[in-house]
């Protein structure tokens, strides 16, 4: 028994660090992303006045330029952090997809599409976007080594233990996992209305 629940506390704890490993990836997405949005504002971007003017996205060539800055810095980026090189557009599109949320198309697209839109205010927004996509696909492999023998557990760490007419899938008991960890050890209730809602047992009328 003792050594059972020595294998299963093994297995949350590898599951911790793997979550907190994929959670930093997330952090230098962003940081990346910011700080390839800030070099090209500077490189393209600089009125005459010193000041940053968005309103130039609005013509095709600076928009053009700027999309290209971000993406010339992001491959960079990949290249010093991670050492993969693209060889031609395609390999740098599936490269800044894996590592950035994005592709190369897809960035010139929606700069041309909003324009001066695409301020200080609107790039979190966007950088929250693409880093929600990275996102899913990383927890998901930090899941993998949780199994359908794992659930009984899971339910028990985050609290769940009695309260659910039905057992949890394994996906569900993963995302509440990784939900619990990201909240200090702490299952929302937010969460619990928004996705277990259906699986909590119902209080007896009388009882």
């Amino acid at each position: 028994m003792a050594e059972k629940k020595k294998k299963v506390e093994d297995v949350f704890s590898s599951h911790e660090e793997r979550h907190q490993y994929a959670t930093q990836l997330l952090g230098a997405q962003q940081h990346h992303f910011h700080g390839a949005f800030y070099h090209a504002v500077d490189k393209h971007l600089i009125g005459k006045n010193g000041l940053p003017d968005f309103d130039l996205l609005n013509d095709k060539k600076y928009a053009d330029k700027f999309a290209q800055e971000i993406i010339d810095y992001s491959a960079n980026k990949i290249k010093e952090h991670h050492g993969h090189t693209a060889k031609d557009d395609f390999h740098k599109a599936m490269l800044m997809e894996t590592y950035t949320g994005t592709t190369p198309e897809e960035l010139r697209t929606l700069v041309k599409r909003y324009g001066s839109e695409m301020d200080y205010e609107f790039m979190p927004r966007l950088a929250g976007e693409f880093s929600g996509r990275i996102k899913e696909r990383l927890y998901k492999i930090t899941g993998e080594n949780l199994k359908d023998e794992h659930i009984g557990e899971i339910t028990k760490k985050v609290g769940l233990e009695g309260k659910l007419e039905q057992p949890l899938t394994i996906e569900e008991a993963r995302e509440a996992l990784n939900t619990w960890i990201e909240n200090e050890y702490s299952l929302p209730k937010e969460f619990i209305q928004r996705r277990l809602l259906a699986k909590l047992k119902r209080k007896r009328k009388g009882g």
